[in-house]
């Protein structure tokens, strides 16, 4: 799910719903996206379970599985994230984001509403659904180190066929525009400790690539960067985030 960028002191907002198109006039491929951005059936329970299931398949077994799609660090190459085939779609697992004290406190509240609002529209009781998230933080308060170390995620993206249709349907030009919303999640570089952008059109499309084309080597997406509003006059038109240190990402490409 997109959050407001984590690195920076000062209230931020969570932005707008990443289950709906950036940009509506993207026709086909626009229209695509809507369909297959994370989404899971069951209760709000299965949701949890099965991504903690994902979580440590993923973390005890990744070095045997052969990813369809990798995403890069464009300074050093070091691996952000990577898109796997499960049994019940493809999965992105990524390295997480570094985030400082005051940005883990946002971490924490913007996680804890997001639950709530899981269990809410899976038709839980709010009372009891308050209770065991927002409801929970000022009685367990917040203990934080100085700066928090990258904690391994995972997302569901979408099932294979539906990657394959996106690209195809696609045009990598349309999608890839850096003036288009936002929607994917933050991940550091353990190397140059860089904060990056994983678009989830980025990892859907090259797996879909990957998938189409048989590419016998994996697809290569070079997330862009998060950087302060402002600081790059190529990016005037596009939408910036957050209240407080608002933030934009540089373009992504497909390697």
């Amino acid at each position: 799910m997109i959050r407001e960028a984590a690195s920076g002191a000062g209230l931020v907002l969570h932005p707008r719903s990443a289950s709906r198109p950036a940009d509506p006039s993207g026709g086909a491929a626009a229209a695509t996206v809507c369909g297959i951005m994370p989404c899971m059936a069951g209760t709000a329970g299965e949701w949890f379970d099965r991504h903690d299931e994902v979580k440590r398949q993923l973390s005890g077994r990744r070095q045997g599985l052969r990813p369809l799609a990798v995403a890069q660090c464009g300074r050093d190459s070091r691996l952000l994230g990577a898109v796997y085939l499960l049994k019940d779609g493809t999965w992105l697992w990524h390295r997480g984001e570094r985030l400082t004290p005051a940005a883990s406190r946002r971490e924490y509240l913007g996680n804890a509403a997001n639950e709530y609002d899981t269990l809410i529209e899976n038709g839980e009781d709010h009372a009891a659904s308050w209770a065991v998230t927002l409801g929970a933080v000022s009685e367990e308060g917040f203990r934080f180190p100085d700066r928090s170390e990258p904690e391994p995620r995972v997302e569901k993206l979408s099932d294979l066929e539906s990657a394959v249709r996106f690209y195809r349907a696609s045009s990598l030009t349309e999608i890839s525009r850096a003036d288009r919303e936002l929607m994917g999640t933050f991940t550091s570089c353990p190397k140059c400790r860089l904060t990056y952008f994983i678009e989830y059109r980025s990892m859907i499309y090259a797996t879909g690539k990957a998938a189409a084309e048989r590419v016998p080597r994996n697809v290569i997406v070079l997330p862009g960067r998060v950087i302060p509003e402002g600081r790059d006059p190529a990016l005037a038109s596009s939408p910036a985030y957050g209240l407080v240190n608002s933030w934009q990402a540089t373009q992504w490409k497909v390697c």
